[in-house]
């Protein structure tokens, strides 16, 4: 996202933030399908998994 943004600003384009924000909302509808997905594929591992605190 940081890259596409730094497109956005080089080009100077009024389409490239028209672009980066359907990127955006893409990002936004997908990472909670593929959450779901891994949840039920994965099962009680993966719940444990995510609840681990980054390091």
């Amino acid at each position: 996202m940081l890259c596409a943004l730094g497109f956005t600003i080089a080009y100077g384009n009024w389409l490239a933030p028209l672009t980066v924000s359907v990127l955006a909302l893409g990002y936004v509808i997908r990472i909670p399908a593929e959450e779901r997905a891994l949840v039920d594929g994965l099962g009680d591992p993966y719940r444990l998994y995510m609840a681990k605190p980054s390091d």
